[in-house]
């Protein structure tokens, strides 16, 4: 039986994932859509070691925590209270957490 990172399958889905971050980066997709591939593709992967799960779901989580945050604030509208200092604090979290994702998605591809 292949390893994780020998499986054909689970390099198709790593390169997906490479992909869905890259067009986020370019602001080609929504942080909504993003989480929401990402979590799909990570699902889809055949037995990624624990430890690398582990570390994946955290930083995915980090997106999700701040997508969940804009879903709220925009329901709410931008209240009068709205702190900017802080949306700047989560939003470099949020970038943080999408740079170690890149990170861990892009050590498990093979190279060409």
């Amino acid at each position: 039986m292949k390893n994780f990172e020998e499986s054909d399958f689970n390099q198709r889905q790593l390169q997906m994932m490479a992909g869905e971050i890259a067009l986020f980066k370019g602001e080609e997709i929504s942080l909504g859509d993003l989480v929401k591939r990402l979590k799909a593709l990570h699902r889809a992967l055949e037995s990624p070691s624990d430890d690398w799960s582990e570390n994946f779901l955290s930083e995915w989580g980090s997106l999700e925590t701040m997508r969940a945050a804009d879903l709220d604030r925009k329901e709410r509208g931008v209240a009068a209270s709205y702190d900017e200092t802080a949306d700047i604090r989560v939003r470099a979290l949020a970038s943080e957490a999408l740079e170690r994702l890149d990170h861990l998605v892009r050590e498990r591809l093979k190279s060409e």
